[in-house]
């Protein structure tokens, strides 16, 4: 049997080899997107600055980090608010209601909208983000009970599973590389990190194997970094020692090497099955056929800019990347050369000076004293020509072109088109059009999707007291977005009309104007609440003092 297991670890390991070998061409890029987010330059850099020991200015212009954050607060807003609908039948409404409830519960344990907003952060910068969903979530509710001698509620800590949500760190997902998804993939691998106390309470689960775990604990070997975790740390920190490295692997495996390892497999099971096998060293820690029917991955991915047939995304760092070397480096040169230009250099003649003179010490009023008969000055200004302008041409042509290729625009307050409030309509909706793809895709790949399966594991695994009915879950989250963007436009240009001076012509037969006729306060608040500012209101409480 030991044997067995062996070829079991040894095909995940194949796999991983093979998945790494095929997304080591990406790392390069990630790396230097990274960076470039992070705003400071890689450390392959500042070793070339060490050994060429430079002087001059080494300033890192975090456009590329603007960029990232300003895209990401545009979309977080929809993140935040998830919207979604069940369709079923007619008759069922109390079933959907119930059911209903029973997701925006979890989601609210789950927590996640933190991790949708991370996942967005990690699309944005390197083009690909990895959640997993489900993982297995455990809170402790309370559940008080009335005791009729003591005339008191004492409280009981009643656990309860729900279905929780995880943000995979991009560097740590390893996909199929001739897939160009998740679902076509023969399988992908997740690297975790775990230390030997939170691997042990591993061995809990249903699953884990005891045996294997601590063979691994006792083993106690150093796990083997990877390229791309010493090229990220830099010189910030110290390497693994500690934490123990696991491979987990989703996807396709023989059936004949699943049996010979000891997994009950059903009677019909064709030659490959979909299982999921956890691995660590040569040791196997899991291997189980996937509890999901149909069988599906636990991993949604999310691309900012898909690339055809790849399935790997393009973010904006890596759009940008080419504006943000030439940002940096006129940057640089314009801090060099006002340095230069800005400061006194002079050209100083020796043989034209008497001995024992500090030419060092330069103040206003010194008196130079020359040798009899020198010939010309002594001290000559050396004179460095200023070009900051051609610089600053040359920093804001790219800015521009950074502009334009990251698809999000630079904002631009108090300027004349949001000083009436057509022009902030119009700015407003300019701004967030680029961004309404980018939702529907999120709809589409991910929250819907992640809807589902919370309305999977709800139905099979939720509490059985609450009443339950087939239904399709829709994500409206881009629908939403997009209505509110509409109302407030509307909104805008409503409130334009009636305060102009179109809003003082009388009413037809009456003494009052058209503005007079208009709630004005209850307009405010409409517009408040639909640019989700409505705390800018203030109380009537408030008001009042």
């Amino acid at each position: 049997m030991k044997n067995e297991k062996h070829r079991l670890v040894e095909f995940v390991k194949e796999r991983f080899r093979r998945y790494r070998e095929g997304r080591a061409p990406h790392e390069k890029r990630w790396e230097e997107a990274y960076y470039n987010t992070l705003g400071e330059y890689s450390p392959q850099v500042q070793g070339q600055w060490r050994r060429r020991e430079t002087s001059g200015s080494r300033i890192f212009v975090r456009i590329t980090r603007q960029k990232v954050r300003q895209a990401c607060r545009h979309l977080e807003p929809a993140l935040r608010s998830i919207k979604f609908s069940l369709v079923g039948d007619e008759g069922d409404r109390e079933a959907l209601s119930a059911l209903k409830r029973e997701i925006e519960r979890a989601l609210s344990l789950t927590r996640v909208s933190d991790q949708l907003v991370d996942l967005v952060w990690d699309a944005a910068w390197s083009g690909t983000g990895i959640l997993r969903v489900p993982i297995l979530g455990e809170v402790e509710e309370p559940n008080y009970t009335y005791d009729e001698v003591s005339g008191l509620w004492s409280p009981e800590a009643v656990p309860s599973n729900y279905p929780g949500v995880e943000n995979v760190s991009l560097w740590n997902f390893y996909p199929d590389p001739e897939s160009p998804s998740i679902e076509e993939a023969e399988g992908v691998i997740e690297l975790h990190r775990l230390h030997p106390h939170r691997l042990r309470k591993m061995v809990e689960l249903a699953g884990w194997l005891e045996e294997g775990v601590n063979a691994l604990i006792e083993e106690g070997e150093a796990s083997d970094e990877e390229p791309w975790e010493s090229s990220i740390r830099g010189s910030k920190g110290a390497a693994e020692t500690t934490r123990i490295k696991l491979l987990e692997y989703w996807g396709t495996i023989p059936a004949g090497l699943m049996r010979a390892a000891g997994v009950e497999l059903p009677h019909n099971a064709v030659e490959d099955v979909e299982g999921v096998v956890i691995i660590g060293g040569d040791q196997l820690l899991k291997a189980a056929p996937n509890p999901w029917a149909p069988a599906s991955r636990p991993y949604l991915r999310f691309r900012w800019e898909p690339v055809p047939h790849d399935f790997w995304g393009v973010g904006i760092a890596e759009n940008i990347r080419d504006a943000q070397k030439m940002i940096n480096g006129a940057t640089r040169l314009l801090v060099d050369n006002k340095a230069l230009a800005g400061n006194c250099m002079f050209e100083i003649d020796m043989e034209a000076l008497l001995p024992g003179q500090d030419v060092t010490n330069i103040y206003p009023g010194k008196k130079w004293v020359l040798r009899p008969g020198a010939q010309g000055p002594a001290l000559r200004p050396v004179h460095v020509p200023d070009v900051s302008g051609i610089l600053l041409e040359m920093i804001q042509l790219f800015t521009d072109y950074a502009d334009e290729t990251s698809g999000v625009a630079a904002a631009q307050p108090g300027g004349p088109a949001a000083r009436t409030a057509t022009g902030l309509s119009i700015a407003n909706s300019a701004a967030l059009d680029a961004y309404r793809g980018t939702i529907r895709r999120l709809d589409d790949e991910v929250i819907e999707p992640l809807l589902e399966r919370f309305y999977r594991w709800v139905m099979e695994f939720g509490d059985p007291n609450i009443p339950k009915s087939p239904a399709k879950v829709r994500a409206v989250s881009s629908t939403a977005t997009q209505a509110r963007e509409l109302r407030s436009q509307r909104l805008l240009d409503f409130m334009g009309v009636v305060t102009s001076s179109l809003g003082k012509v009388p009413s037809a037969g009456e003494d009052t104007t058209l503005i007079e006729r208009v709630d004005m306060e209850r307009l405010l608040e409409e517009l408040a609440e639909t640019l989700e500012v409505r705390e800018l209101i203030k109380t009537e409480k408030f008001i009042n003092g």
